[in-house]
């Protein structure tokens, strides 16, 4: 039996079913699994935190809170003694975050009898490049040598941890997760009843709807998507563009859709209201920085249309152009011929949106929790990393940080759609 600890700078809405799911596995396996979060700051923004935390009021989740104090970009995690009794500790990778070095101070003053085993989970380093460099992409190399095992969430994050020297048998991918299954139900629920009235209720109109989910910022180049768009409705004058969330490129998208009658910008949705959006809609768009929300889309028999670009996360490994979706050059006119082509051919439409849903095949919380399990546990029989095995993968690491800057390549090669 193992005793485990998960540290999370807080706790979301759509992790916390993914580690109650993992807490469900591991426990049948035989082991402790307990998870520690910093305390709800009513300055972080409601609709990412579980409102929960502010309760204490977590249902079946072994969960503490912890104080998380910040000092300049570092977190610091009081920790305390809490990692006294634990075998293995789960900690973010992430430069911001203190917790892999507590752990690392803790394994050092720990006796060999009892070692204490470091994972990692993450991406392996920053794929946003446009807050990234070399100084970072360094920094990334050098602690993930910290770690004794690592858990990437795709195939992408995992081949980023091998060019930064990780011993390849140390390194699992595992494939992120949110509580789709009951997403995906919700909307075909939805469905199943009078839409044209539900647009009506949304402010939408009848043409076809392109849906974009996700946090407004700079990033994501939604400049790029509304000229698209003003390219498409050219040739598609019914077409719409709906985008959810919130961030500071909201009120110049609200300032946009007063000249725009086809461009909707309600704010964030979550829980019933997404899915009654996602419901009314046709496809997923995106110009830059695809994330975990693609699950979303895919939970609603979305295909993705987006460009190639530098900022999206490794999440866009579940794009399979051709098959779930299409891929484009990063302009507002590629773009735009993408989106007519997808509304020009409704039969491929119609067998892409079959193909999405069936993308979502091994993403359930079930799945993610055993691949997860079977992760930790297959990391924890390897124990602990030698000095001499991280000492030769940071020279490896750096070494091809200088010499071969970091890409993001999609895990499906561009295929025909037909």
């Amino acid at each position: 039996m193992a005793r485990i600890v998960l540290v999370q700078d807080f706790l979301t809405n759509y992790r916390r079913p993914v580690f109650e799911a993992l807490q469900d596995e591991l426990e049948r396996r035989g082991h402790r699994f307990l998870v520690t979060s910093g305390r709800y700051q009513h300055s972080q923004p409601t609709q990412t935190i579980d409102p929960a935390i502010a309760a204490q009021d977590l249902g079946g989740l072994n969960h503490i809170a912890l104080d998380v104090r910040k000092l300049g970009p570092l977190k610091l995690y009081q920790l305390g003694n809490l990692l006294e009794p634990i075998d293995v500790v789960l900690v973010p990778a992430e430069l911001s975050s203190c917790s892999w070095w507590i752990a690392a101070l803790h394994r050092i003053r720990r006796s060999q009898l009892r070692p204490l085993q470091i994972l990692m989970v993450g991406h392996g380093r920053n794929f946003n490049r446009s807050h990234a460099g070399l100084i970072s992409d360094l920094a990334y190399s050098m602690i993930a040598h910290v770690a004794d095992g690592y858990l990437g969430y795709t195939e992408s994050s995992r081949q980023t941890l091998l060019q930064l020297g990780f011993p390849e048998e140390r390194c699992l991918s595992f494939g992120q997760s949110k509580a789709i299954l009951a997403l995906r139900k919700e909307v075909k629920t939805i469905r199943q009843g009078d839409l044209k009235s539900l647009r009506s209720q949304l402010g939408l109109g009848s043409g076809p709807i392109a849906c974009f989910v996700g946090r407004l910022m700079p990033r994501k180049n939604l400049r790029l998507l509304v000229e698209a768009f003003d390219l498409v409705l050219g040739k598609k004058p019914d077409a719409q563009l709906l985008i959810l969330g919130e961030g500071p490129e909201r009120d110049g998208l609200v300032e946009q859709a007063q000249s725009r009658p086809w461009l909707h910008c309600p704010g964030a949705a979550w829980g019933t209201e997404l899915s009654q959006y996602l419901a009314v809609s046709d496809f997923q768009v995106s110009a830059g920085g695809v994330g975990l929300s693609i699950l979303d889309g895919f939970a609603a028999e979305h295909p993705l249309i987006t460009v190639m670009h530098p900022d999206h996360a490794p999440d866009v490994d579940y794009l399979r152009p051709g098959y779930n979706g299409l891929l484009c050059e990063a302009s507002a006119g590629k773009l735009a011929d993408t989106v007519l082509s997808l509304l020009n051919r409704p039969e491929t439409l119609l067998k892409m949106q079959k193909a999405a849903a069936a993308s979502l095949e091994g993403h359930g919380l079930k799945p993610l929790a055993n691949r997860l399990a079977d992760g930790i546990e297959r990391l924890s029989e390897l124990g602990c990393r030698s000095s001499a095995s991280r000492g030769r993968g940071l020279a490896k690491g750096l070494w091809n940080t200088l010499t071969q800057p970091p890409k993001l390549t999609l895990a499906h090669p561009q295929r025909s759609e037909n």
